[in-house]
């Protein structure tokens, strides 16, 4: 059974939940460069936005799919 890549990981991932941040995806797939997945995405059409999210004076990028 052919291993997926994690591009599709990560595609997979916003097709069923809609949303993913870097925190997700290192601990739920050990993927550390989540945002040049979501750059590649982009370019292969879907549409991804980036929400800035702070909580407990820390900020980070959750990115949704519309």
């Amino acid at each position: 059974m052919k291993q997926k890549t994690q591009l599709e990981l990560v595609r997979e991932h916003l097709e069923a939940h809609k949303s993913i941040t870097s925190w997700e995806a290192i601990q739920t797939y050990h993927i550390t460069r989540l945002a040049h997945y979501i750059l590649c995405l982009r370019k292969d059409g879907l549409t991804i936005q980036s929400e800035q999210v702070k909580s407990e004076g820390k900020w980070w990028v959750k990115y949704n799919l519309c």
